[in-house]
């Protein structure tokens, strides 16, 4: 599979789940199980596309994460606990068009949903010849 296609596939996850949440209501955010120390132990945060450190945008979204806490309750999704590549970690959410995910982020479009992907990931531009 393309670097392309699983980041969108990891980030589809996180499409089906924040529909789960907001059918649930928020509470149900903070029980999504975290990434576990193993995962932890074995991902190197300074080669995420996002770097350790970098705050959201004023949409509360695009900042660097590694546990769902880490992102707005309510707003974004950690694209880590939904099994993101250890490269593609950040906070995301659902859009319909790139104004909806605001400065430095730009609206993925797959078949399985659309979610906020941060400039600096470059999924859109990998050329990779296609899915």
């Amino acid at each position: 599979m393309t670097r392309r296609a699983w980041i969108l596939c990891s980030l589809a996850c996180a499409v089906l789940a924040a529909r789960a949440v907001a059918a649930c209501g928020s509470e149900t955010a903070g029980e999504v199980v975290p990434p576990t120390e193993a995962d932890a132990s074995r991902r190197d945060p300074s080669a995420n596309c996002v770097k350790p450190g970098t705050k959201n945008n004023d949409q509360g979204i695009g900042g660097y994460c590694e546990v769902q806490t880490d992102c707005v309750p309510g707003q974004s999704l950690c694209t880590g606990v939904f099994g993101a590549p250890d490269n593609a970690w950040f906070c995301s959410r659902l859009c319909a068009e790139d104004p909806d995910c605001g400065v430095g982020l730009y609206c993925a479009v797959d078949p399985r949903g659309t979610v906020c992907v941060p400039l600096v990931c470059g999924v859109a531009d990998a050329g990779d010849g296609g899915d």
